[in-house]
């Protein structure tokens, strides 16, 4: 019976992460052009998170909009700002934030933290950890360095590799088919 529901529900990440992507590239032609799929995937995985983890009820108050922030060069464009476009997580609406700094990023829900921001990583990361602020990369071995959730290529596929660890103790937890679909690392790996 459990099962069942388990595959049902990961049909129905799957089927909307799909969905995302159609909509994404047909719907933002314009944009599109100037970005890569892969930065398209990427934004629509960074879309489904926020519905995949759940954070602590205290992180939410009810009145703001659940942040996406982007840290350093942004690869996505405009893509990402029309993939959340009219969209809600946990009833909120969505807003997109760039920073070139990563001061300020207390606000943010998920971070995703771009490649040129790699020779900051640590520093990133350590002002960053203790809060439920969900980390995002597509930076080589990022989650072995201590970021929540890595972007990485495999048979010419994205993939997911999630430090179980450095999540929870942020106090966020992932859904069971996040984690199906996932690579799962620990710190002491």
């Amino acid at each position: 019976m459990w099962q069942k529901k388990l595959y049902k529900i990961r049909c129905v990440w799957i089927g909307s992460v799909i969905i995302n992507i159609i909509i994404i590239i047909f719907a933002s032609n314009s944009c599109a052009a100037s970005v890569p799929k892969e930065y398209q995937i990427k934004a629509v995985f960074l879309y489904n998170l926020a519905n995949f983890v759940r954070w602590p009820a205290t992180v939410f108050n009810g009145q703001e909009p659940f942040q996406i922030c982007i840290l350093g060069n942004d690869p996505f464009g405009e893509v990402l700002d029309y993939t959340v476009e009219s969209q809600e997580a946990r009833g909120q609406p969505f807003k997109v934030k760039r920073f070139s700094k990563a001061a300020r990023l207390e606000s943010c829900h998920i971070v995703f933290i771009s490649q040129s921001e790699e020779d900051h990583l640590h520093n990133i990361l350590d002002m960053l950890t203790p809060n439920p602020i969900l980390t995002v990369s597509d930076i080589d071995d990022f989650s072995r360095k201590g970021g929540m959730i890595e972007f990485f290529k495999y048979k010419n596929k994205i993939r997911l590799s999630i430090n179980i660890d450095i999540l929870e103790e942020a106090k966020l937890k992932a859904d069971a088919n996040l984690l199906k679909l996932s690579k799962i690392i620990h710190s002491k790996d």
